[in-house]
């Protein structure tokens, strides 16, 4: 019998517990939806930056080749020099120009005298006119194979056509070299252009606000130091495999940091625009 009533109490016990524990039902209120006035305004310090890889090559650069046949003899400079305007820079074997210059001279000299001479003859009408017409045809035939002659021998040596550095050789000394045959690269590195690839997204953009776009250039991996960069040209056809404008800047040779033809660069694009605020 007492275990009877015990466990009716139990019973009765737990049944108020478990009620006692019911969930309370909790209303969630939603936030009222405000509209907010926005406005548009100009912010040149806020933009768009992009970087893209540069190349560096020069603004002038030529391939220096002799203008005739011949042996070379002398080489007075090697790659990395720095050259002047109109210095030599190779020599080639003078010998047999120097030979043909001397028959050329004699030709010259005798053809000469037999026209002055038939000047005073046809005058006096001693020798036809055809005789004579035949000795000033020899006579100016004689007068350009001469200069072509010293012109030759001038070509011997290899000048540079203008200030720059020696950039690669691309013969040895004592080999027997072709006219036209490139002899040296020559750049001329006093100002660099720097070469990037731009899609044409970013051209679009550019082309919009063409005069709040900026260029800068860092080298060595550090963007601690910037140049600024001068916009020179841009392609009018995108590549076809990248489908992207090659675009070239330009820059001074800046002091203490010497820029050569194939180094690489960082270019930072910055677009300043428009900017929507709360």
């Amino acid at each position: 019998m007492k275990n009877l009533v015990y466990k009716a109490t139990l019973l009765t016990l737990l049944g108020t517990t478990l009620f006692g524990c019911g969930k309370k039902e909790i209303v969630v209120k939603e936030a009222a939806i405000r509209p907010v006035k926005t406005m548009v305004i100009h912010n040149d310090q806020l933009g768009s930056d992009r970087n893209f890889p540069g190349r560096v090559d020069a603004v002038q650069r030529a391939q220096i080749s002799f203008r005739v046949a011949g042996k070379l003899i002398k080489m007075h400079v090697k790659e990395g020099d720095d050259v002047k305007k109109g210095e030599i820079l190779a020599e080639l074997d003078p010998t047999d120009f120097k030979i043909t210059l001397a028959n050329r001279q004699a030709s010259y000299n005798r053809t000469k005298a037999d026209y002055t001479r038939g000047k005073e003859l046809i005058k006096d009408g001693y020798i036809s006119r055809t005789q004579f017409d035949k000795m000033e045809s020899d006579f100016t035939t004689a007068k350009s194979n001469l200069n072509q002659a010293q012109q030759d021998l001038k070509y011997t040596q290899l000048k540079a056509s203008f200030a720059g550095i020696i950039g690669k050789r691309y013969v040895e000394n004592f080999e027997e070299v072709q006219a036209k045959q490139e002899i040296f690269n020559l750049s001329d590195v006093s100002q660099v252009e720097i070469k990037i690839d731009v899609p044409e997204r970013l051209m679009r953009s550019a082309e919009k606000d063409k005069e709040k776009v900026e260029a800068f250039a860092s080298f060595g991996g550090s963007a601690e130091k910037s140049f600024p960069l001068e916009f020179k040209e841009v392609a009018a056809k995108a590549d076809q495999e990248t489908q992207t404008f090659a675009v070239t800047f330009v820059m001074d040779q800046p002091q203490g940091l010497m820029l050569l033809p194939g180094m690489t660069a960082n270019v930072r694009i910055e677009i300043h625009a428009k900017v929507c605020v709360s």
